[in-house]
């Protein structure tokens, strides 16, 4: 028995589903290799190459951060949501937008010293005075 997906009718109702699709702006995670559907992948495919350890590393590291995050009271409202979105996993360019829709404008280098701070006040990890960007106190 032929599977259903591979039948005539299945196939002229998919392109008709898909042009559906478009017209109405939908980005499909899937692409069409080879006239089978297989799911877009990202280039580095960081995720996949990582070995368990290192996945399971990540995974400890945002379960505490979050825990961290939720449980802090922090002296500021900018500084709460960078670290609860840095806790989510987000990139610090999706944190800068996130920021710009609460009306707060930061760089980039103000977000990643409030991320580092709060590591180090966290015992997460240490920074040198050059990775903070200070400079010593003579």
């Amino acid at each position: 028995m032929d599977h259903f997906w591979r039948t005539k009718k299945f196939k002229a109702l998919s392109i008709e589903w898909d042009k559906k699709l478009q017209a109405n702006g939908f980005i499909d995670i899937e692409t069409r290799c080879g006239g089978e559907r297989v799911l877009k992948q990202r280039a580095t495919n960081a995720y996949m190459q990582a070995d368990e350890f290192e996945r399971e590393s990540k995974l400890e590291y945002f379960c505490v951060l979050s825990h961290l995050a939720q449980t802090t009271i922090f002296p500021s409202p900018l500084e709460q949501i960078v670290m609860q979105s840095h806790a989510e996993g987000m990139a610090i360019k999706e944190i800068i937008s996130e920021l710009n829709k609460n009306g707060l404008s930061r760089d980039r280098r103000t977000i990643r010293f409030i991320i580092r701070r709060w590591q180090m006040k966290w015992g997460i990890r240490t920074w040198s005075l050059s990775q903070m960007y200070l400079r010593a106190i003579k």
